[in-house]
């Protein structure tokens, strides 16, 4: 019993020094005392958050067992290894960083990567680190992604009069994405995404919220979040609808009118908020929905849909940030806004008057 006592000691006192060293912008030690507490699991977390990425990669080397006991975690130090190595033209290293990995999710990076990598060279040289990867000549892609694309968009009209839209047809979405992308068909890989995000999005602007709007005393008091405001759950299709955003964002600006360039940009940032919201990285939800609204309030036509509005993002926004820690400048003024120029339905506008007087108190 003593001995279990003190190993229950030593992990609180390990999560204690791990959250002071975050805070003080410390991952390297906040990880060393996870490991000291035996939590191979949180301190891989720690050294993510920290973005300290090659340490990250040489705890993987050292501890082999990471593939198996952490696989998704081991899969995102990967995964950012080869970004950083992709931002600094070393594809080679980014292949191997994705190979190690070894997931459908790295497969679908490494083409992402190529498709980046290719956006400026020629067709011919393009096709030529096609053939590297086995991905097939640009002229093809393009020819399947229209016939893909046709067929989609007829199945889409029939399965929207029904209502909604299938995960299947979501996937099917990404399959005509991927290869427009990939064919240098951008006007189509670009309408057929947004076709599919928005149909995804706008049952519940991508989120099953399960939030209670009153807060008790106690949560007041202590600043703990509410277990309402925390249980979100992103929906199937949504999860979709990021990797068709991803592809998207593969396509250089310059290839993009300038309104698909603002709506692209609208639809990533969005897919940011709910990734922060999911994540539970709190601090960065209200600056991402800053830039989607100005971002979608650019978009003359065929923006975000009604669930990813200004006065939807500023209540989701609010909702994950506790009054007890009061809110950013902002998002008061914002929510002020709402409130003076009654932006939004009758419901909103009153959460937005109880959020204002909760973190005015």
């Amino acid at each position: 019993a003593g001995e279990e006592r003190d190993i229950a000691l030593m992990g609180m006192m390990g999560g204690n020094m791990r959250m002071t060293y975050l805070l003080e912008g410390k991952p390297l030690l906040a990880a060393c005392c996870h490991l000291a507490c035996g939590d191979l699991p949180l301190a891989l977390c720690s050294l993510i958050q920290g973005h300290e990425i090659e340490a990250a990669l040489l705890l993987c080397r050292t501890i082999p067992s990471i593939r198996e006991e952490c696989a998704d975690l081991f899969y995102d130090v990967h995964s950012m290894a080869a970004s950083r190595f992709e931002a600094h033209g070393d594809y080679s290293r980014a292949k191997e960083m994705l190979d190690l990995a070894g997931t459908p999710g790295a497969q679908r990076q490494l083409e992402q990567i190529t498709s980046r990598r290719c956006a400026s060279l020629a067709e011919e040289k393009a096709n030529l680190v096609y053939a590297e990867h086995r991905i097939g000549d640009v002229a093809s892609l393009a020819k399947e992604a229209k016939q893909a694309a046709d067929a989609w968009a007829a199945a889409f009209v029939a399965e929207k009069e029904k209502g909604g839209i299938s995960v299947s047809m979501m996937h099917k979405a990404l399959g005509v994405v991927r290869i427009a992308v990939l064919g240098r068909a951008f006007d189509l890989a670009v309408a057929t995404g947004v076709e599919a995000m928005t149909a995804a999005l706008e049952p519940h602007g991508g989120l099953q919220e399960n939030h209670d709007a009153s807060f008790s005393d106690a949560e007041r008091s202590s600043g703990e979040p509410s277990e309402g405001r925390t249980r979100v759950q992103e929906t199937e299709e949504v999860c979709v609808a990021r990797q068709i955003s991803k592809w998207l964002c593969c396509i250089s600006l310059v290839n993009l009118e300038a309104t698909d360039r603002i709506r692209v940009m609208a639809f990533e940032g969005y897919m940011g908020v709910l990734e922060a919201i999911r994540r539970d990285y709190i601090q960065v939800v209200e600056p991402l929905c800053n830039f989607t609204i100005d971002r979608s309030s650019r978009i003359p036509t065929r923006g975000l849909p009604e669930k990813c509005a200004p006065p939807n993002l500023t209540l989701r926004a609010a909702r994950v940030i506790n009054p007890a820690f009061g809110l950013p400048g902002s998002l008061i003024a914002r929510l002020q806004k709402m409130v003076a120029e009654r932006q939004g339905s009758e419901a909103q506008v009153a959460e937005a008057t109880t959020m204002l007087s909760r973190a005015l108190q």
